[in-house]
Order: structure tokens, then sequence, then C-alpha cells
């Protein structure tokens, strides 16, 4: 077991062991060799592997998906970084570029990784805050993933790349805020369920707010402060945000007859999902779900302040 690690160091882990274990793997991205990417996930892995490995582009997300499916085509595992500042034009790239193609033409699917900053971080450019999710999230021909700790981050780099996990092309929306947060020690193997189905963080039987990415830690906090309030308050991280295991959430939704979706800013995709779930839900309601967005310092007390009008209605 190694000791407690970061989730971008969970990242640079996962993307030194793919490269070692799999002959084919490839990354590419801006400013990823050298220079080590904007939030160093790859830092030393150009000198570890060379620059027939590890290929930098330019800032073009049309572009770097070109090469990305060139390089698939020539019979390589190709893992793309995009870059953080052009993440919603990225992800109609994606849609067009990787999502429909796969789609259409029945090219079989994975072992393809893309992986997308998302969110917001302190000082960052006009940008900061954009999330693909809304684009990606009613794409086919593909499977997006978001994790909230460096555990999931690890296991759904190392599945996207083994053709047992991964049929169809991964996308990977890493959340910028996360990224040096310290996390539990990784597992001894990928946890086989990190590309397919939401992880229950919290039971409780009043209420479940249902969380991905960066607002997941948000979303906990505001449940661990209600128990407090006399609420027992549980807490989903959906990971798997395509295909959607809606069955999880529908069924702890079902067992509070309460939900919150709390999200950092896919207002479309989040919208979605408690469309989804109402839908699926709807006999077992107490309460209309709701949304609470945010990267604030007031985010964990409106989600609280949400919760608990949706407990009184």
């Amino acid at each position: 077991m190694s000791a407690g690690i970061s989730l971008v160091e969970a990242v640079r882990q996962a993307l030194g062991e793919a490269l070692a274990e799999v002959p084919e793997a490839v990354l590419i991205g801006c400013d990823i060799g050298d220079f080590g990417g904007p939030f160093r996930a790859t830092s030393g892995l150009k000198a570890r592997f060379s620059g027939e490995r590890v290929l930098d582009t330019p800032p073009n997300p049309a572009a770097i998906l070109g090469f990305t499916r060139g390089l698939k085509i020539a019979g390589k595992v190709p893992i793309c970084e995009l870059p953080p500042e052009l993440a919603a034009r990225a992800a109609g790239a994606v849609v067009d570029g990787i999502g429909r193609f796969e789609a259409r033409t029945g090219e079989a699917g994975g072992p393809m990784l893309v992986r997308i900053p998302v969110g917001r971080v302190a000082h960052g450019m006009l940008s900061e805050g954009d999330s693909p999710e809304a684009a990606l999230g009613f794409a086919s021909g593909l499977r997006v993933v978001s994790p909230s700790r460096p555990a999931d981050a690890w296991s759904m780099i190392r599945l996207a790349v083994d053709p047992r996990h991964a049929r169809d092309p991964v996308v990977v929306l890493e959340p910028k805020a996360l990224y040096r947060k310290l996390g539990a020690p990784l597992p001894e193997a990928p946890d086989a369920t990190a590309l397919s189905e939401a992880r229950r963080v919290r039971a409780g039987a009043d209420l479940t707010l249902l969380s991905w990415g960066a607002a997941v830690p948000v979303a906990l906090e505001a449940a661990e402060r209600m128990t407090a309030d006399g609420y027992e308050v549980g807490v989903i991280d959906l990971r798997a945000l395509v295909p959607l295991d809606l069955a999880a959430l529908v069924e702890a939704v079902k067992a509070s007859g309460r939900a919150l979706v709390v999200h950092e800013g896919a207002g479309a995709f989040a919208g979605a999902v408690a469309a989804e779930v109402q839908r699926e839900a709807f006999l077992w309601l107490e309460a209309p779900i709701g949304a609470v967005a945010g990267d604030d310092d007031d985010w964990v007390v409106r989600v609280r302040e949400a919760a608990l009008a949706t407990l009184a209605f």
C-alpha cells in the first residue's frame, strides 16, 4: 500500500503505470512533455519514457483529437490531455471527432482515453469554471467519468487503457479544485466498478445528495453538518456520468424520499440527472428534486440551506 496521495499524483502514477505496462500507450497533449502539463500531471514522464511516447502538440483540441484518432488507427493506445482553458470547445470536438464517429461507423471502441481538467481554481483564466458535462452528457459513443478522490482517478485511468474494461473511448473529467487534495492510500488493484457504477459515500435516511467531481467533498461536509440538525443525509458520488448508473441513484432516493443535486456548474447536466431520477422515483418522492451549484466559500452553507428547505417541504 502506498502512502496518502493527492489526486494529481494519482493521475501521474496511473499514466506512468499505463506507459510501463502497455507498450502501445502514447501520451499526447499541449505542453505535457518537458513542461509536464499545466498541472504537472505528466511531469517526468517524457524523461522516463522518451519523446516518442510523450508527445507535445499545439493548443488546439481538434488537432489533438485528430492526432489521437490517427494514433489509434495506427494501432496505438492514445491518452490525450486537452487544454483546461478550452474545456467547453474541447467537449464539442470530443463529441464530433470521437463520440459520433465511433457511434455511426461502428468502429471498435477503446482503448482510447481523453483527459480534461475541469472546473474552477483560484487565480484562473477567463474561462475558469467551464464544465463540459452539458455537451458530453448527451453524446453517444463515449464513456464519461469524473473522480472525486485519488483512488478513483487512478482506477479510472488504469481501466480506461485496459480493453477488458473499456470497450468505448473514455473521457475523464478531472476536477482542478481537487488536484492538490490529499486522499487515502491507493488500493492494490484498480476498482473494477470505477468506470460504471456510482459510489455511496455516506448513508442517510432523510435526504440524498447526488454529486460528482469537486462537488462531492462539499456535499459530504454539508451532510456531516446536518447531523447536528438532527438529520441523516446520504451522499452519492455519481462517478460514471455517461452512461449514468441510474439504478443506484434511484435506489438511494427511493429510500430517503428526498434529493438534491450538488454540482460545480454544469446546470444542464444537473437538470438532466434530476429529471431522470425524478421520473424513476416519482412515487417515492416527498419533495421535488432541487439543485445547488457553486464554487465559492458559501457553497456548503447554501447546500445545507437548500437541504433544510427540501426537508421542510
